[in-house]
């Protein structure tokens, strides 16, 4: 007798903290951002199934500047960072990096403290639900520039840097870019 309530108070317990996790998730806000098709460059794909568009104008850049970015990029045991494209304004002055993370041993603690170690303390941080990922967003305003993060699923990351003075222009731009995110069905 004593037994049995033993296994039916642990199957209570196991039943009560599964459901607390898809909550934890599904507590997150569902993020929607207009992503009016004016205001978007051409449709990309990436893998087998994620869809996104860049801003309008802006352009991919070059592959040999492609190469040289992913050659500056940091190397860590904890986070591999993998640049698979990026785009650019026509002044060079705005940029969107699409990197996916590598994470065969799945993203770490360290990887998230390496991702947020350029990002100044105050740093703006949000967790919501953007389409069908799970999204960290880290919003940087400095002097000269604003930067957004978006870390989707752990593992791709979609870096929007802009300049403060074209900032307000390009607002409507960039969320219609980051609206644009979605996997195909």
């Amino acid at each position: 007798m004593r037994i049995g309530a033993i296994l039916l108070a642990a199957c209570v317990l196991c039943v009560a903290c599964t459901d607390s996790s898809k909550a934890g998730n599904q507590s997150l806000e569902r993020m929607a951002f207009d992503s009016a098709p004016e205001m978007l460059g051409v449709g990309q794909v990436l893998g087998d199934s994620l869809e996104y568009h860049p801003p309008l104008g802006w352009n991919p850049l070059p592959g040999e500047l492609l190469a040289g970015m992913q050659a500056s990029m940091p190397t860590d045991q904890a986070l591999v960072q993998q640049v698979v494209a990026a785009f650019t304004d026509s002044t060079m002055s705005s940029m969107l990096v699409v990197s996916s993370l590598d994470r065969a041993e799945g993203i770490t603690e360290k990887a998230h403290l390496l991702l947020e170690a350029g990002l100044p303390e105050n740093a703006q941080r949000a967790e919501f639900l953007l389409s069908d990922f799970h999204c960290r967003q880290y919003l940087v305003q400095q002097a000269q520039r604003v930067q957004f993060r978006l870390l989707l699923d752990d593992h791709l990351l979609f870096d929007y840097l802009v300049p403060m003075q074209g900032y307000e222009t390009n607002l409507e731009f960039l969320e219609a870019s980051i609206g644009s995110i979605h996997l195909s069905h």
